[in-house]
């Protein structure tokens, strides 16, 4: 089975060494299904709408050009409404598999596209929770440290 690797880190400062350790782990999972690694996809990003080599992994994909997405886990993907939409698309028409390293998602052996819409939807409201919170933390550190300079 022809496999790409789809990773993905929000932190900037620790970017390689994030996609490294994921890439590592991927690459083990494959070798260890006598699997074959055709391409590596990566974005480096914070937010849900900067994902422009996952959505070159969709296209490739709608395209054929391989049978399985690994990733690490499932957040590294279900993290934008429309994009899961089309990541889920592929599944159901059978064309990609999607199978995630700590096995939360594995569409090889479950291939049950309720299951799998349920999963991604989680995954965007939990990405989408993390933004808020976030953003609520740099907000309040902002506040705090004018409020330090004007005492």
């Amino acid at each position: 089975m022809q496999c790409v690797a789809y990773m993905r880190t929000a932190s900037k400062n620790h970017a390689d060494e994030q996609l490294k350790m994921q890439k590592e782990v991927i690459k083990d999972f494959i070798s260890e299904k006598d699997w074959e690694l055709t391409c590596v996809y990566s974005d480096i990003s914070s937010g849900i709408d900067k994902n422009k080599n996952l959505k070159l992994m969709i296209e490739d994909a709608r395209q054929g050009k391989f049978d399985i997405i690994v990733t690490t886990e499932p957040s590294r993907l279900f993290r934008n409404s429309g994009l899961s939409y089309e990541i889920r698309n592929l599944c159901s028409m059978s064309k990609t598999h999607i199978v995630t390293v700590d096995n939360r998602i594995n569409t090889i052996q479950n291939h049950d596209d309720k299951l799998l819409s349920i999963c991604s939807l989680f995954y965007e409201q939990e990405a989408e929770i993390r933004s808020q919170r976030i953003k609520a933390g740099i907000k309040h550190s902002k506040k705090h440290a004018v409020n330090q300079i004007n005492r």
